[in-house]
């Protein structure tokens, strides 16, 4: 009995240094820094933070005397306490990660959204073009409809151009109409770069465990990547206004 009263000093640091290690392992595999999940657990687990503070602060000397009194009980209390601190900081490590995982989801999908609309406006911006330029065709020539006959006498270019921009719900000239579709694809490719921007951001913010910066920035991206949406649909309205128009000149001719 005695030799074993003399070695429960080196028992406990062995058990305790086998589970600490083992701690430390699994946290290193799980993430690739410390300050992430540690800051992480400051600001997202506050609550569950203070209420094993005080736990400990309750029962500590209970066991510390338990300890006293029966030395053998040590490297059991070492190592109960050295896997409940591994337990502890595999939960907190799985909250972070899924946390990260979710952030990056969430500005992925926005970013996404963004480069749809982009996307879309640029072929709306093409279509509109090209039904204004067969308007105005069409106005220069006619009775020849879209086409360009040769040999067709031709009106006056600027007024034809006027008539063009009455017809599409604009005082000015037809030119207009291309300066403002291009200005409005121009503010849906800048509002889509802007949520990527926000994105990396994001995702910066939850590898250090910032979640509120996170997600204040996930929300920031998903306004912005909302606008764009709003202005891909400015320009398919012009589509659609050339669209009519076009008809509406095409039909009064026939």
């Amino acid at each position: 009995m005695f030799p074993l009263v003399l070695s429960t000093p080196s028992l406990a640091l062995a058990a305790a240094a086998i589970a600490t290690g083992a701690a430390l392992t699994a946290l290193v595999t799980l993430t690739p820094t410390l300050y992430g999940p540690a800051r992480f657990c400051y600001i997202e687990l506050p609550t569950h933070v203070a209420q094993l503070y005080q736990i400990l602060l309750d029962w500590w000397i209970y066991a510390a005397t338990l300890v006293a009194l029966v030395p053998s009980l040590a490297p059991v209390a070492a190592l109960a306490g050295s896997c409940a601190a591994m337990a502890a900081i595999v939960l907190v490590c799985r909250a972070y990660t899924a946390n990260c995982h979710a952030v990056a989801d969430e500005v992925a999908e926005q970013v996404a959204v963004a480069n749809l609309a982009v996307a879309a406006a640029r072929e709306q911006a093409a279509a509109a073009r090209g039904y204004e330029q067969r308007l105005l065709d069409a106005v220069l020539l006619p009775g020849a409809g879209a086409g360009t006959a040769s040999g067709t006498v031709r009106r006056n270019l600027s007024v034809a151009a006027a008539a063009a921009g009455r017809l599409l719900g604009r005082e000015d000239k037809l030119g207009a109409t291309g300066s403002s579709t291009s200005d409005a694809v121009f503010v849906t490719a800048k509002g889509a770069d802007k949520v990527e921007r926000l994105a990396a951001r994001a995702i910066e913010a939850a590898n250090k465990g910032e979640v509120i910066e996170a997600r204040e920035l996930s929300a920031a991206a998903k306004t912005e990547a909302d606008a764009v949406v709003v202005s891909m649909e400015t320009v398919r309205r012009s589509t659609v206004d050339a669209q009519k128009a076009l008809l509406v000149w095409l039909e009064g001719q026939a």
